[in-house]
């Protein structure tokens, strides 16, 4: 994993990115960025983020597939 993180560190490291762009708090690792009321500014910083702090790329087509911390995780993880 990046950063020497094991999968609960990751997916809070993550929780706390998407956290800072939507100001909302993550209720759970599932939850979807968009509904969540994100928009495609947020959805780029987001991305930005991701591929900054974890050197990942991350794909805006396979985001907006399943838009969840959960699939961060795992993109990053399979990745890694």
């Amino acid at each position: 994993m990046p950063r020497d993180l094991d999968t609960a560190s990751l997916e809070q490291a993550v929780a706390e990115i998407w956290c800072d762009i939507l100001d909302l708090p993550v209720t759970k690792p599932s939850e979807d960025f968009m509904a969540s009321g994100g928009d495609s500014i947020q959805l780029l910083q987001l991305i930005s983020r991701v591929q900054s702090e974890f050197g990942t790329e991350l794909s805006l087509v396979e985001f907006l597939k399943e838009p969840t911390v959960e699939s961060v995780v795992a993109a990053i993880a399979a990745q890694a």
